[in-house]
């Protein structure tokens, strides 16, 4: 009974995204063209101008776009294996930085000159590189997650505390501010659940069931109240949920093969 009212719920949800669809004008569309190698989506806001630009980041060399999809430049960061991006204001002066997370290190480049500014060493080797603004300061902190265990990290690499989150196959680390209050809280997703942890205490602070259907979570502050909502890619269907976790409804983006959902930071 169960599965038959998942399939249900899923198939009035996918038909919601379609006929919504339908209703929307053409969706905007940017090249930005392949650059070759193996390239990793790699969005943020590099000039501080307030809006998002195009960047990818290909075998060792990062590279950006203007508004309209042209070259606009690129820096190389070195082709290394397991080389993560993660860019983000970590300075506070409102541009992301372009940096590099590589099993425990983190390389801070230079936008404008493409040189090395810094690097710091967190650890531990294997783990994922996040950032998020844990203490509401404006600046990003340098978080790693690593089967279960997200530890977080002073602006000079030191350790700061660490959260434990559950080691369960399939669980994404989705951080960031969901309830208004100007701090970006660690919150993991796994198949349609949103769990949010207290930083302070290690606590889980909430949860909410948006799923099924379930996908790629995708969180994006979709109504502009400067909060992030609740939304899953599914391969094509993009589904978005109010803040208790009800259906609000969809748009269908076509379902490539090698379609990425790109909201905001890159979830990896």
């Amino acid at each position: 009974m169960a599965r038959e009212q998942g399939n249900l719920f899923r198939f009035f949800a996918v038909g919601c995204a379609l006929a919504l669809t339908a209703a929307l004008p053409s969706a905007a569309q940017v090249v930005t063209g392949n650059p070759g190698g193996n390239c990793i989506p790699a969005a943020a806001d590099y000039d501080g101008d307030g809006d998002t630009d195009y960047a990818q980041l290909c075998d060792g060399a990062w590279h950006f776009y203007n508004p309209d999809g042209s070259y606009l430049k690129g820096i190389w960061v070195g082709n290394v294996a397991g080389n993560q991006p993660v860019p983000a204001d970590y300075d506070g002066d409102g541009a992301d930085e372009p940096v590099v997370f590589n099993n425990g290190a983190w390389f801070t480049f230079n936008y404008q000159t493409g040189a090395l500014a810094s690097s710091l060493w967190t650890g531990p080797a294997g783990s994922l590189g996040l950032a998020l603004d844990y203490d509401g300061d404006g600046k990003a902190d340098r978080s790693t997650y690593l089967a279960g265990a997200w530890h977080f990290y002073n602006t000079d690499g030191s350790y700061n505390k660490g959260i434990w989150v559950g080691n369960i196959a399939g669980l994404v680390p989705v951080p960031g501010d969901y309830v208004g209050n100007g701090i970006e809280a660690p919150v993991v997703f796994y198949t349609g659940a949103w769990v949010r942890y207290d930083f302070t205490t290690g606590a889980i602070a909430a949860s909410v069931y948006t799923g099924p259907p379930t996908g790629s979570p995708a969180p994006l502050d979709y109504d502009g109240d400067g909060t992030l909502d609740f939304s899953v890619y599914d391969n094509g269907p993009w589904h978005f949920y109010n803040d208790n976790g009800t259906y609000r409804g969809g748009v269908f983006t076509g379902g490539g093969s090698n379609d990425k959902p790109i909201s905001r930071r890159s979830l990896q």
